[in-house]
């Protein structure tokens, strides 16, 4: 994958941004329940991290794919504009990581897998988390890809989500109706009752505000040399991710 490298250029307050979230990545999964949903969202809040380091929107997208006792996650960041290409939302990059980890043919560095004790749920499947709501495309991807049976949103965005319940019509007439058929669940995190199945930390609320929003991190910036030629970015079209 042709990649530009942009942590070089960085400022040190973006830098120190980027130091925060992924501290807050950390306490978070230090104060979570193994294979919560709290867990599983502070991986995918420090692969945003890997995308803010690129430049790239902070979005994280992890797949939790249980299986004979083992537990695969697969994890994917942002890559629209590192990677020259509007296909690399993280949530699209995950499901192909996970396509290619089912035909035998895994990408290092995507994955990482841990046995499931006895108490933990085995079904056969996989759950998506992401960050942040997926858009028209990715959630298009998410319902003809069978293997994910449900997903968990982060945060909702209004400016371009189309999978959450109040704009499922958005996305195509019969998408509710077509998810239900196949089981595909839906899901969004609980902030406010602990007992709640998707209850995550307050302190990933925060995340959204500061950091993980439909906004995510502004870092536009100005001059860019890619291969040897100036170029100005903010006349490039890269989408809202």
């Amino acid at each position: 994958m042709i990649e530009r490298k942009f942590s070089s250029f960085l400022t040190e307050p973006e830098k120190e941004k980027v130091s925060d979230l992924e501290n807050k990545a950390i306490l978070m999964r230090n104060t979570a329940d193994p294979f919560s949903p709290q867990e599983y969202l502070s991986i995918a809040v420090m692969e945003a991290a890997k995308a803010i380091l690129r430049r790239d929107k902070a979005v994280g997208t992890i797949i939790s794919w249980r299986e004979e006792g083992i537990e695969t996650i697969i994890s994917a960041s942002n890559r629209v504009r590192s990677g020259f290409s509007h296909g690399f939302h993280a949530e699209q990059l995950a499901i192909y990581y996970l396509e290619l980890f089912l035909y035998g043919v895994p990408t290092p560095d995507t994955y990482f897998q841990r046995l499931l004790p006895e108490n933990i749920p085995q079904h056969h499947g996989g759950t998506l988390y992401t960050t942040l709501e997926p858009c028209t495309t990715c959630a298009g991807r998410i319902l003809q890809t069978p293997e994910i049976t449900s997903v968990v949103v982060g945060a909702e965005d209004p400016n371009g989500g189309q999978m959450l319940s109040n704009r499922l019509e958005c996305i195509a007439p019969n998408f509710q109706e077509k998810a239900q058929k196949r089981g595909l669940t839906i899901d969004q995190v609980d902030f406010n009752n602990p007992k709640s199945q998707h209850h995550v930390s307050p302190l990933y609320q925060q995340l959204i505000q500061e950091t993980l929003g439909p906004r995510g991190i502004d870092l536009r910036f100005s001059d860019e040399v890619r291969n040897g030629i100036l170029f100005d970015i903010n006349k490039k079209t890269f989408g809202r991710r």
